[in-house]
């Protein structure tokens, strides 16, 4: 659910002096019938406000010698607190009070309450957690969604949970609501874990722990081998050359889209973030939003014709919705025959499940980056190589992606054959 709710800033009390006249920045916070102000602690002079944009104007001071920018970024820290309070909130699927707001707001405004630490909900250490390691690792936006799934798989299996109740029982049943009740797979079982951890271990490193079970507790389940879904040689130039019927030629794009991934390695995220000024001496220049690294990627033919496809157009490639993309590719595989059938195993619990499905089913977006790493792997280009292109850290990241090479591994052996 999401709250609607309007976030404002405005100054209040004039404070009269002999060289100055000051007012309070307050902070105002509506939601349903609800009102929420807070002294953001700042005084400026109304002169120096601007009041359609609810912030200190440029090149301003007050008395104590604040500039407006440390003061703006400030009131921008408390806009984002209150934002924090109300996820917290949307992922438990209801509407804080007013009381619960401006007691959850004031926890991580850093004004704390006496609240007996065992008391205190789950809630508040979680929310503090997201707070400061989302800040220390740069986290996504995908990881706070995976952060919020866990905590609201949390509270539906007890709402009444604290940050002392993860005992060895309770996390047996934890283990057990997940498998049987959230119905998640083995893998997606073990990854929730792996999560829950990190957020108690964290906890732990701030004293907020008495019970530290958690530390001797593991989950061990089987797990099914990761198949990766990539397109042969043959099947990525199927669709690079496909011609579309006249009712199917909105899936060009998409399918253009797709290829560009497949002959660069781009992720959707860099994908849509590419502009003209990235390309430039047969090469893209690009900072990795996933990791912040900085990349130059070489063009090749297949890359560089696609580019050429758009040249006339603002931005060099026709970006689609990543949501769109994945349903416009499987659709344009299926009309180029990506129909090997695939069996995708895994396990909840004890029972091993194996589907067989097309391959066009299983194709999307991110495939078009593992179909550039497989089939450069397979053209004999050195791993050392093809981490200089994706962006790949370390070598265990490409082992999965070599034991794939089962065409290149038989002809390698047959060099030693004599003839």
């Amino acid at each position: 659910m999401i709250i609607k709710r309007t976030t404002s800033f405005f100054l209040q009390k004039i404070y009269n002096g002999v060289n100055h006249n000051e007012a309070q920045i307050r902070f105002r916070v509506r939601w349903g019938d609800n009102l929420a102000q807070f002294n953001s602690g700042f005084t400026i002079d109304p002169k120096k406000w601007d009041k359609d944009l609810g912030k200190c104007k440029r090149n301003a001071s007050n008395r104590k010698g604040y500039s407006s920018s440390d003061i703006n970024k400030e009131l921008a820290k408390l806009e984002s607190y209150s934002g924090d309070v109300f996820k917290s909130f949307e992922v438990q699927e209801v509407e804080p009070t007013l009381q619960q707001f401006k007691d959850a707001f004031n926890d991580l405004n850093g004004k704390k309450r006496n609240i007996v630490p065992d008391k205190k909900p789950l809630m508040y250490y979680f929310l503090e957690f997201q707070r400061e390691q989302g800040e220390l690792n740069s986290w996504s936006e995908s990881t706070y969604a995976k952060f919020n799934t866990v905590f609201k798989h949390l509270q539906k299996f007890d709402k009444s949970l604290g940050i002392n109740d993860f005992t060895e029982v309770n996390l047996t049943k934890y283990v057990t609501y997940l498998r049987t009740v959230a119905d998640l797979r083995n893998t997606s079982l073990v990854k929730s874990w792996k999560m829950v951890k990190w957020f108690l271990r964290w906890a732990d490193s701030k004293n907020y722990l008495a019970c530290k079970e958690y530390q001797s507790f593991s989950v061990k389940l089987k797990e099914a081998g990761k198949t990766i879904i990539f397109l042969t040689w043959d099947e990525l130039m199927a669709v690079y050359r496909l011609e579309f019927p006249e009712d199917k030629r909105y899936l060009e794009r998409a399918r253009d889209l797709f290829c560009f991934q497949c002959f660069t390695s781009l992720r959707y995220s860099d994908l849509a973030a590419l502009r003209r000024e990235n390309i430039r001496d047969d090469k893209m220049y690009i900072t990795i939003k996933k990791t912040g690294t900085s990349l130059s990627i070489d063009l090749n033919d297949y890359s560089r014709a696609i580019l050429d496809k758009y040249k006339d157009d603002e931005l060099p490639l026709p970006i689609i919705t990543n949501q769109r993309l994945n349903e416009y590719i499987k659709d344009v595989c299926f009309l180029a025959e990506i129909n090997k059938p695939i069996t995708m195993s895994h396990y909840k619990g004890a029972e091993r499940i194996d589907e067989v499905k097309p391959k066009y089913e299983l194709i999307s977006s991110h495939t078009g980056r593992k179909t550039f790493i497989c089939n450069a792997l397979s053209l004999g280009i050195s791993p050392a190589v093809v981490m200089q292109w994706t962006g790949h850290s370390d070598f265990k990241a490409m082992k999965p992606y070599i034991g794939t090479l089962q065409d290149a591994k038989e002809n390698a052996m047959k060099k030693f054959n004599k003839t």
